[in-house]
């Protein structure tokens, strides 16, 4: 699948999770968001033009999880996202900023 596929492949996930968790059916949320997920990581390992929508695809899991109250696990997603955008020439500054804002936001949760 090309990066233009994927990109929409998980813009469209995306989307549906959101409108999932939006509607409060955060099971449903989580298996598209871990879909995204595995989709994005086999296109990664192939290309680093992927670690854009892997970024987006973990911050996704990792926001259904804050929701979820399970925050570790979301630390974890926010982590391994903040690794991949590490030297990647195909993440934006914009994208990494709103990653490490949620990534704040958790971790503050985790102190209440």
């Amino acid at each position: 699948m090309g990066t233009n596929q994927q990109a929409n492949l998980v813009r469209v996930l995306i989307e549906r999770l959101r409108a999932h968790a939006e509607l409060g059916d955060l099971t449903q949320a989580k298996r598209i968001a871990q879909t995204a997920v595995a989709a994005t990581r086999r296109a990664a390992e192939k290309h680093n033009e992927g670690g854009p929508q892997m970024i987006d695809a973990l911050r996704a899991l990792a926001n259904v999880h804050v929701r979820e109250g399970d925050l570790s696990i979301a630390l974890s997603n926010y982590q391994e996202a903040l690794k991949i955008s590490t030297g990647n020439q195909y993440v934006s500054r914009l994208q990494v900023a709103v990653l490490k804002a949620d990534y704040a936001t958790a971790l503050d949760a985790v102190g209440d």
